[in-house]
């Protein structure tokens, strides 16, 4: 089951930005260090999802994929459809779901 809990996007609209810019979008620590973002904010090269908010039938799909809580991604591609790296393949993700996926990144 999928939980659904309050995104970035309705929790703010604002931007934070590491000290070497180059990751922007997401829940910001008193560091400065970047907790969570989602796909589609996603700067940065290399992350882990933390947590998919898409319908259950869009979250089944993407698990099947390999797109899960606890994957490590790589953007090969931003844009619409991103293209990312994960469990042996590139999957294209199309925008509207890229803001249901959100990312840890280590800060840069």
């Amino acid at each position: 089951m999928i939980e659904t809990m309050p995104t970035q996007r309705e929790a703010s609209d604002s931007f934070e930005t590491n000290n070497s810019g180059a990751i922007n979008g997401g829940s910001v620590a008193a560091n400065g260090s970047v907790i969570e973002t989602s796909l589609n904010r996603f700067r940065g090269t290399c992350g882990q999802i933390t947590r998919l908010d898409v319908p259950a039938a869009c979250a089944t799909r993407l698990k099947s994929l390999g797109l899960f809580e606890g994957q490590r991604v790589q953007l090969a591609r931003g844009g619409n459809p991103m293209i990312v790296k994960a469990a042996g393949g590139k999957i294209a993700v199309a925008g509207e779901i890229a803001r249901g996926i959100f990312l840890s990144v280590a800060p840069s």
